[in-house]
C-alpha cells in the first residue's frame, strides 16, 4: 500500500490562492503563484482559512500543483479560494492518536509522522496506534534539513521538562521505528527509560538519535527495546548517540544502561550497530548498583558490531563495563571499542582512551564527530545495508555511497564534502 506522510509542527506557511481544481480524490490543485517556501508533502492545505476552514491533506508538491486527498471528509471537490499550508498536527501525541484513522490510512498502509523545527516538543508518547487500522508500520522521524547534525540544538526535538509515566518514547506495538530525531531530557526525573521498549513486540528499530543528558533516583536507561522470547523477532538500534545518564538511586541493584537489548528465541534478532555511548554513571556510594554502556544477552542473533563506549563509571561498589558480555560463546561481537578490556572479538581495540576518537565531550559543548586521528577512524566492519540505513550515519553521511572505509561510532568522521543521503526532501518529499 501507500507510504502516508502527516508533518509535525506549528508552523503556518504563507497564503496562496487556487487557481483551479482537477481529478478526483486525489485532486490536483493548482494555485496562482509557485508553492511557498516550507510548505512540505503531508502538510494540511486548508481553504478559505477563518472562513470554511475546508482541510485536504498534500500527498505531492510540484511547481504551482497540490495533490491532495480528502482525508478529513469533506465530501466535496476542492474550492477555488484562498488557502494556506499548515502542519498536520501540532503534537506528536495527536498524530499518534489518529493512526487508526479511516480517513487518512488505509489497511496496509505506512504511516510516517514527521517532525519539524518549527518548535521543540514536550511530551512522552506511547505509540500503540494502527492495530484496529491494519497498519503495515508507524514511524517517527524529521524533516531532512530540519534533522539534527548530530549535535544537541540543531534539529528537530523533544526538550522534557516533565514526563509522566515510564519513558519519552514507548513504541509498544510492533512495526514501530524512531529515527532523526534528539531527545533531550533535560535532567527531568520523572521517569526510568528514555526509549521504553520493553512490551517484547517485533519488528521495531531507534537509529539516528541524539539521546542524552538524564538523571533519576531510580533505574536509568537509554535505548531498551526487549524482543518476545517466544516468538522471532527483530530489534535494530544503530547509529545513535547516547550520553549523560546517571542513576542515583539509594536502592541497591538499580542500574545505569546506555543500551539495552534482550532476544531469546532460537531465531531473535537484535542488531546492535555504530552507536556511541558516552558518560553512563551510577552514583550513590551507599547502594550497590552497576553501570553498563551496552547490555545484551550472549545470543546467537545478537550481533554488536562497530560501537565505541566511554566513561561508565560510579562512585560506589557494582561493575562498570562498556560490554556486559564480554566473552560471547554465542553472540557474534566485534569492531567495538572500549576504555575497560569489555570488547570481545578479534578486530576489537580495548583499554582505549575514548576522547582520543572524538572531537570533544565537554559538557555543554559535545561533538561526537570522529577524529580522523583517532584510534576509531576507519577501523569498523562494512555491515552494507543490513538493517535498511545502517550505513548512514548519524551525521548524515552516506558510507556507502562514497565507498568508505566504514569507522567505528555513530559518525564516520569524514570531510564535510562527503555525500549526505537525503531521505527526506522539501516539497517533493518529506
Amino acid at each position: 500500500m501507500a507510504t502516508v506522510f502527516t508533518t509535525i509542527g506549528t508552523d503556518v506557511i504563507a497564503s496562496s490562492d487556487v487557481n483551479s481544481v482537477s481529478g478526483s480524490n486525489p485532486y490536483t490543485i493548482t494555485l496562482d503563484s509557485p508553492i511557498p517556501a516550507g510548505a512540505l508533502v503531508g502538510d494540511t492545505l486548508k481553504i478559505d482559512p477563518g472562513g470554511i476552514d475546508e482541510l485536504w491533506l498534500v500527498t505531492g508538491l510540484s511547481g504551482s500543483d497540490v495533490t491532495v486527498i480528502d482525508a478529513f471528509a469533506v465530501g466535496a471537490s476542492p474550492t477555488v479560494d484562498s488557502c494556506q499550508f499548515e502542519r498536520t498536527y501540532a503534537s506528536i501525541t495527536s498524530w499518534e492518536a489518529d493512526l487508526d484513522d479511516t480517513g487518512i490510512y488505509a489497511s496496509g498502509d505506512d504511516a510516517k509522522g514527521v517532525l519539524t523545527n518549527d518548535t521543540t516538543y514536550n511530551e512522552a508518547p506511547v505509540v500503540n496506534g494502527g492495530g484496529t487500522r491494519g497498519l503495515n508500520s508507524r514511524e517517527l522521524t524529521s524533516v531532512v534539513g530540519e534533522r539534527h547534525d548530530g549535535t544537541s540544538g540543531t534539529g528537530a526535538r523533544i526538550v522534557i521538562s516533565s514526563a509522566p509515566g515510564i519513558g519519552i518514547f514507548s513504541p509498544d506495538i510492533a512495526s514501530t521505528y524512531l529515527s532523526w530525531i534528539e531527545i533531550d531530557c533535560n535532567d527531568t526525573a520523572d521517569f526510568t527509560r528514555i526509549v521504553a521498549g520493553d512490551s517484547q513486540v517485533d519488528d521495531r528499530v531507534v537509529s539516528h538519535c541524539v539521546i542524552h543528558t538524564h538523571t533519576v533516583a531510580d533505574w536509568c536507561f537509554g535505548i531498551d527495546l526487549r524482543v518476545n522470547s517466544v516468538s522471532a523477532g527483530t530489534l535494530a538500534i544503530h547509529n545513535n548517540i547516547v550520553y549523560d545518564l546517571e542513576a542515583n538511586s539509594t536502592t541497591v541493584g538499580h542500574t545505569c544502561l546506555g543500551i539495552i537489548t534482550l532476544a531469546n528465541a532460537a531465531d531473535d534478532t537484535s542488531y546492535v550497530y555504530n552507536n556511541t555511548v558516552d558518560r553512563i554513571v551510577r552514583t550513590n556510594s551507599g547502594a550497590a548498583g552497576d553501570s553498563r554502556g551496552i547490555h545484551t544477552t550472549d545470543h546467537a542473533g545478537t550481533l554488536v558490531k562497530n560501537n565505541i563506549v566511554g566513561n561508565v563509571e560510579g562512585d560506589g561498589t557494582g561493575a562498570r563495563v562498556a560490554f556486559k558480555i564480554n566473552a560471547p560463546v554465542n553472540s557474534p561481537m566485534d569492531y567495538n571499542l572500549a576504555e575497560d578490556t569489555t570488547a570481545a572479538g578479534a578486530n576489537s581495540l580495548n583499554s582505549k582512551t575514548f576522547e582520543d576518537s572524538i572531537v570533544s565531550n565537554t559538557d555543554g559543548s559535545e561533538d561526537y564527530t570522529n577524529d580522523i586521528t583517532g584510534d576509531t577512524y576507519e577501523q569498523g566492519v562494512d555491515l552494507v545495508d543490513t538493517p535498511t540505513d545502517v550505513g548512514e550515519d548519524a551525521f548524515g553521511i552516506d558510507r556507502d555511497g562514497d565507498a568508505l572505509t566504514w569507522s567505528m561510532g555513530a559518525s564516520q568522521g569524514v570531510p564535510a564534502s562527503a555525500t549526505q543521503k537525503s531521505g527526506l526532501l522539501l516539497l517533493s518529499m518529506v
